[in-house]
Parts: structure tokens; C-alpha cells; sequence
């Protein structure tokens, strides 16, 4: 869970982020870039239409860090056809943008781990 205290001495209270939100974020921002697969809970590749049921349910593919600074890793397949640095790259420029854009919080890093390549 992810804690923002007030920055204006006028404002009270905390506002709390918990890691599920965050990755529903960068689930959605992953998705958004072309060329990528993502694995399910047993390691295989989902398709398309499963895609957003399996962000729903199942964030193993993400893992939110937060030690005073924001840190996410993404596992993703990249499709075939598609070159795997700009993919990452592009990985890593949206989901940084969305987060930011959408919680306030400043994230440090994203790590985007490529699996395989698939069909």
C-alpha cells in the first residue's frame, strides 16, 4: 500500500493507494502497447479476449514495490513479428505516464522482464 501524506500543512488526513489499484494501472497501460502477450496463473499465454479477465483476477504478472520510492516489474511475452527492446521501451514509457498521471505518485522505476516471444 502506497500512503501520500499532505504536501500544504492546511490539508489533513492521508490518502492510501493499496498495490491492487497500481496494478490495475500498469495492467491496463501494458495492454494499451502493441505487441504484447501476457502469461496466465499457469505460465501460458492469454489470449486477447482474456486479456482484462485476467487483470481482474490474477495480478502475478505484476509485482508493486514501495520503499519510500514506487518500483513495478512487469512479466510479458513479446508477439512475434515485434522487436523486444522497442516493446519493453514502450511498456515502460506508458505505464510510468498512466501512474503518475493517474495517482500523483512518482515512479522511480519500472523493470519489464521479457519472457519469450510469442506466436
Amino acid at each position: 500500500m502506497v500512503e501520500l501524506k499532505p504536501k500544504s500543512s492546511q490539508t489533513k488526513g492521508r490518502v492510501s493507494i493499496v498495490n491492487n489499484v497500481i496494478s490495475r494501472i500498469a495492467g491496463t497501460a501494458t495492454l494499451e502497447v502493441e505487441g504484447v502477450s501476457l502469461p496466465n496463473e499457469r505460465g501460458d499465454l492469454l489470449s486477447k479476449k482474456k486479456h482484462s479477465k485476467s487483470l481482474s483476477k490474477n495480478y502475478k504478472w505484476i509485482k508493486i514495490i514501495y520503499d519510500d520510492k514506487l518500483e513495478i516489474t512487469v512479466n510479458i511475452y513479446v508477439k512475434s513479428g515485434y522487436k523486444v527492446l522497442e516493446v519493453t521501451r514502450n511498456i515502460q514509457h506508458k505505464i510510468k505516464s498512466e501512474v503518475e498521471t493517474m495517482t500523483g505518485i512518482d515512479v522511480f522505476a519500472v523493470n519489464v522482464n521479457a519472457l519469450g516471444v510469442s506466436a
